[in-house]
């Protein structure tokens, strides 16, 4: 086993450091994902009028986390020349199937015609429910909504932000994503 390295990610609304060692097999290669074209960086994030502030400032968090831990820009609350749109909005009518499955957001994705890339992306938020969640759960969910949003996949790393299980997550990004993430958008 080759240990690829040790995480520190911190979310200003944890009020916690989170550290991390990860193994993988030697050899492991980087799976491609589907992204946002690069030059399309960085993804500036907006909202709904009627977005609850809680939800504002928690993403404003989860964006923070995103860039400290990549140590480059990739989301932005400022609108920047060339970079993509991703609106917060709430959920609408026509999404109770997500709210039985007890979902509070997810990710709403366009890919292109090759279906290789990420035309658009949405992030809708049930917020009946998440205004009722700590804050620091809030910034988890965004957090790992903005996994999505870059391309990643859930993954099987216990407390990861990935993680699939909502109440499992952590505030760390394994280092085969951060790897991945670096290396598709031209950041490594």
């Amino acid at each position: 086993m080759e240990v690829i390295g040790v995480i520190v990610a911190s979310v200003a609304a944890l009020g916690a450091i989170i550290w991390k060692v990860v193994t993988r097999k030697e050899g492991t290669t980087l799976p491609g994902i589907t992204k946002f074209d690069p030059k399309r960086i960085p993804i500036f994030l907006t909202f709904a009028e009627n977005m609850p502030i809680e939800v504002i400032t928690c993403t404003r968090d989860a964006a923070k986390f995103w860039n400290s831990t990549l140590e480059h820009t990739l989301f932005t609350l400022e609108l920047m020349p060339g970079g993509s749109t991703v609106p917060i909005m709430p959920f609408s009518g026509n999404e109770s199937a997500r709210r039985q499955k007890k979902a509070v957001a997810y990710v709403d994705l366009t890919l292109t015609e090759d279906r290789q890339g990420i035309k658009s992306a949405s992030v809708k938020v049930d917020t009946d429910k998440i205004v009722n969640m700590l804050p620091v759960a809030i910034t988890l969910v965004m957090a790992h909504e903005f996994g999505h949003v870059l391309g990643l996949e859930h993954d099987d790393e216990y407390g990861s932000i990935m993680y699939s299980k909502a109440g499992e997550r952590g505030a760390y990004v394994t280092p085969l994503d951060k790897r991945i993430i670096l290396s598709e958008y031209g950041l490594a």
